[in-house]
């Protein structure tokens, strides 16, 4: 099943929201936490919208995986050097591999 980068981006807008008023209870800042996106199941285009809308770490369980979205995602942000900055404070995109 599809997944809408609107729905993808009123997702993160929430999760976002829920790590703001936590921080703010506990007396911490947002930026100090960070948000890993696994992409386990997730295809190309979802993965894409949820670069477009702000998240810049990803983590994958498997190291081909990870290898391929690498390369994917390396060609696909090189491909469009005329799109704005993701919203995102830290322009470098990370992937990452969760060993369990």
């Amino acid at each position: 099943m599809a997944v809408s980068k609107n729905r993808i981006e009123g997702n993160l807008r929430k999760i976002n929201d829920n790590i703001a008023d936590i921080c703010a209870r506990c007396g911490r800042h947002p930026r100090e936490i960070s948000l890993l996106a696994v992409t386990k199941t997730a295809g190309l285009e979802a993965i894409k919208a949820a670069v477009e809308a702000g998240l810049t770490q990803l983590g994958e369980s498997r190291v081909q995986q990870l290898s391929e979205r690498a390369a994917q995602l390396s060609a696909w942000l090189q491909a469009r050097p005329n799109q704005p900055a993701a919203p995102n404070p830290d322009p470098e995109l990370q992937l990452a591999l969760a060993v369990s």
